[in-house]
């Protein structure tokens, strides 16, 4: 049987139809995708507020990150189903929006205390380090696509994984719980 070849002339796999999304002159889901500036929905700064240029996803935040961090204890702690999920970590992690950053401190699930930076030398088991453009789209009532989870603010180059990763690994679906409740008007100062 001879070899079959399944590229097309035009590079697409041949008698498989153009997808709307993926098909050519398209935006790739694996690399094609370009960062918007300002002038297309990037982040404008505004008497020290970072603000979203798109009104239909207006979402403000303090410039790094203000206070949204510190609402934390209240907004994981009230949530019982989120806490049982968390109920075996017990941990410091550090979080960082742009230059900002935190550490939230852990204890059976429930967050104990937020410490807001800087830090001469803090111990913490692992960090989340993201840009403070990548965080405001996270935090979004409705994110756009790529930034409605950790791992799409990690493909995008917008956050990174740092420390020892096996309390993060082990309890990724809490860490993110967490960090989704700041997630809209819930987070807001």
């Amino acid at each position: 049987m001879p070899a079959r070849s399944f590229e097309g002339n035009d590079g697409a796999a041949a008698g498989v139809p153009s997808h709307p999304f993926f098909g050519p002159n398209r935006l790739s889901p694996i690399g094609g995708a370009t960062r918007s500036s300002p002038a297309t929905g990037g982040l404008v700064i505004r008497g020290g507020i970072l603000i979203l240029a798109r009104p239909q996803l207006a979402t403000t935040i303090r410039r790094g990150g203000g206070n949204m961090l510190d609402r934390l204890p209240d907004l994981v702690n009230g949530n019982a189903a989120l806490v049982r999920r968390g109920r075996h970590l017990s941990t410091t992690f550090l979080v960082e929006v742009g230059p900002q950053a935190w550490l939230v401190h852990v204890r059976d699930g429930r967050i104990a205390g937020v410490e807001q930076g800087p830090f001469r030398m803090a111990s913490w088991s692992f960090a989340l380090r993201g840009t403070a453009e990548g965080w405001a789209k996270f935090w979004q009532p409705v994110p756009p696509p790529y930034y409605q989870d950790l791992f799409g603010l990690l493909r995008q180059n917008e956050l990174r994984f740092e420390g020892d990763l096996l309390p993060l690994w082990a309890n990724m679906l809490y860490v993110k719980g967490v960090m989704g409740m700041l997630r809209g008007s819930r987070g807001a100062s």
